[in-house]
């Protein structure tokens, strides 16, 4: 997967790998090249030695969503990551009821192509596969693109305040230097596409943001947060992807998303299954009553709600910082 590979850190300061492979269209299925294609390459980065060493993850970019993935295959990939080894995925992805059809027909097909491809393809390698595998959605060319909002304004925050107008500029830029560092086949360090910024193009950065230490305080805060909401009842767990579905499809209409309803009927659930998908791709906060420290958040300007009553509303808000921001917050009666 070669189409984009990026080299880093983790948040832990470990050496980390993400592959990418853009496809404006794939339809995730036995009889699909595409996908047939996309598997074969993540089956050869996952034969590096790095794979096994460090953090790798394998993605595929695709130009617009669908339910079928959002619905089902995104699930699935969700599974494979928060289940220790193989037979537990596949324990429940085999359970009567437990899983749609489409979810076992996209393994299937996955396993397919790893087949074709030459690999081993027993249940522990494919959920192994599946576990560091990404589907990324990314509009931009969809009218009045969000995906394309937040990247002019993540562009702003890179520019010096008497910078900040040029940010849809430098946004294009990025993009003409991507493609030329494309075209050559090379690549391109921090170092140098700042320099090449500010030499060739003239532009006034803001300087480097040292938050490692604030960003790992507010993971452990988000995760402990959605630690406290159950998914389950009496040990039965409850399937609310319809739910999720429709508020990724309202997102991409909108910036904000408020989930409303009565007490019980499972609104932290979504909130939670919801800050899980996107934990995946970027950094997330999620702000709960309760676990607010006095006069610590509002400081910081994280969540302004004011505890009213208890009717709860939930509110989901895609930062500047290419992350979500989760606000639980109580509204007036």
């Amino acid at each position: 997967m070669d189409d984009v590979i990026i080299t880093g850190h983790d948040r832990q300061g470990h050496p980390a790998t993400l592959e990418l492979q853009a496809k404006r269209t794939i339809a995730f299925s036995a009889s699909d090249k595409i996908f047939a294609d996309v598997v074969a390459l993540a089956c050869r980065a996952a034969a590096k030695v790095e794979f096994e060493t460090m953090r790798y993850e394998l993605a595929v970019a695709i130009a617009r969503t669908s339910t079928k993935i959002e619905l089902h295959i995104q699930d699935v990939l969700k599974w494979a990551r928060e289940y220790q080894d193989a037979d537990g995925f596949f324990g429940r992805l085999n359970q009567p009821g437990a899983a749609h059809q489409a979810m076992r027909e996209f393994v299937a097909a996955f396993r397919g192509h790893m087949r074709t491809a030459g690999a081993t393809y027993d249940d522990e390698a494919v959920w192994q596969l599946l576990s560091h595998f990404q589907v990324l959605a990314f509009d931009f060319e969809q009218p009045g693109s969000i995906c394309a909002q937040l990247a002019r304004e993540r562009c702003a925050l890179q520019l010096a305040p008497q910078d900040a107008g040029r940010a849809g500029e430098l946004w294009d830029s990025l993009q003409q230097i991507a493609l030329q560092v494309d075209a050559a086949g090379g690549d391109l360090d921090a170092a140098e596409l700042r320099d090449r910024l500010t030499r060739d193009r003239s532009y006034r950065l803001a300087g480097d943001r040292r938050l490692h230490v604030a960003r790992e305080q507010l993971a452990e805060m988000a995760v402990s947060a959605l630690d406290t909401i159950g998914t389950s009842v009496h040990g039965v767990a409850i399937d609310r992807s319809g739910h999720v579905a429709a508020a990724f499809s309202a997102l991409a209409k909108g910036r904000y998303l408020e989930i409303c309803g009565a007490g019980g009927v499972g609104k932290s659930g979504v909130l939670k299954d919801l800050a899980q998908r996107i934990g995946v791709e970027s950094r997330i906060i999620v702000v709960a009553p309760h676990r607010i420290p006095s006069g610590g958040v509002s400081s910081r300007n994280i969540c302004k709600s004011t505890i009213h009553s208890e009717n709860i509303c939930h509110y989901l808000e895609i930062t500047l910082d290419n992350g979500a921001v989760y606000r639980q917050a109580f509204s007036p009666v």
